[in-house]
């Protein structure tokens, strides 16, 4: 999986498409947060932290997706499934990616999406790493 970091946000690759991921405002990340926390406790940050192992870890299949990322989102998948309301996870999940690009323009999940769940929840997990990198040891300017 291709990562490149640009003054202006991330940009990930992610089956054969590259997103480019933004820092969100202060007051959104502090609801995802705590939307996060509330949901999924301690767990949320051992399912980025993983025992000390940053997203950076990953080793690429080569196919755009990794062993260790996942597992990681099977993880939070089965614990999601298991704790949410299926609609309040689908709003969550549009706003986490709401201000992502794809492209030159605005994300439209049903026409990147469409039969690629897998690729979705990886984006899902990159802008979450993203947002909350000061929590996994990285920095803004990473």
């Amino acid at each position: 999986m291709n990562v490149d970091v640009k003054l202006n946000g991330k940009v990930v690759e992610i089956g054969g498409e590259s997103y480019l991921i933004e820092y969100w405002k202060v007051e959104k990340s502090l609801e995802i947060f705590a939307w996060l926390t509330k949901n999924f406790g301690e767990s949320f940050m051992a399912f980025f932290m993983g025992e000390g192992d940053a997203p950076e870890v990953m080793e690429d299949l080569g196919d755009g997706s990794t062993a260790d990322s996942a597992t990681k989102i099977d993880k939070i998948l089965k614990q999601a499934i298991a704790n949410l309301n299926p609609k309040e996870y689908v709003t969550y999940a549009k706003i986490i990616l709401k201000d992502v690009q794809h492209g030159a323009k605005p994300i439209n999940l049903d026409k990147v999406f469409r039969g690629r769940m897998l690729d979705l929840h990886t984006l899902l997990f990159h802008v979450l790493t993203y947002q909350y990198s000061d929590f996994l040891g990285g920095s803004i300017d990473e």
